[in-house]
């Protein structure tokens, strides 16, 4: 199925909820997203489900997703910055908060990047980052920035097109 299947300017897609692997195996939901005609994929990934411990990956979740990929497939990934050890508010899930070390996360980002290599078109960081609700104190705690390109993905893992689209790392701003 080529990314122009549908009527002219409508794409359909699925959003996996951002539980996706949390509480059990990753499960299969691209193929049938294909077979109802779509091609756009939108996938959540913790740092808590990638890194759960200091230097211990466990890629289980994301090579669930690669593994499910075709080239006709449109992805976009939101890296949530959820953490237990590594993050300012101690969690697994939600909300998303921002590094006690900002280099270690670039580390795990260049890694989950190179991981994906290829077949990622867009990358965001975590959910709602300009929501006041996220990271517990306002959008100016956010560990990442909207403001494109990423130097990371573009020097680490360019998306399928060679061209790195999404958001950029930066410093958590302290009031």
């Amino acid at each position: 199925m080529s990314r122009s299947t549908g009527p002219v300017g409508v794409r359909l897609g699925i959003v996996r909820g951002i539980s996706y692997g949390m509480s059990g195996a990753p499960d299969s939901f691209v193929p049938e997203m294909r077979r109802l005609g779509g091609t756009l994929v939108r996938v959540y990934v913790y740092w808590s489900q990638v890194e759960p411990e200091p230097g211990r990956y466990d890629w289980t979740v994301v090579d669930a997703i690669l593994g499910q990929l075709d080239p006709a497939d449109e992805v976009w990934v939101k890296v949530c910055s959820g953490s237990p050890w590594a993050t300012r508010h101690r969690t697994g899930f939600l909300p998303s908060s921002p590094a006690h070390d900002l280099r270690r996360y670039e580390r795990f980002v260049s890694d989950l990047v190179t991981r994906c290599r290829g077949p990622v078109d867009y990358w965001q960081c975590n959910n709602e980052p300009g929501n006041t609700g996220s990271c517990g104190r306002g959008p100016r705690r956010t560990t990442w920035s909207s403001s494109p390109p990423p130097p990371l993905c573009a020097r680490r893992g360019p998306g399928r097109d060679g061209g790195a689209r999404g958001l950029r790392i930066r410093r958590a701003r302290r009031r």
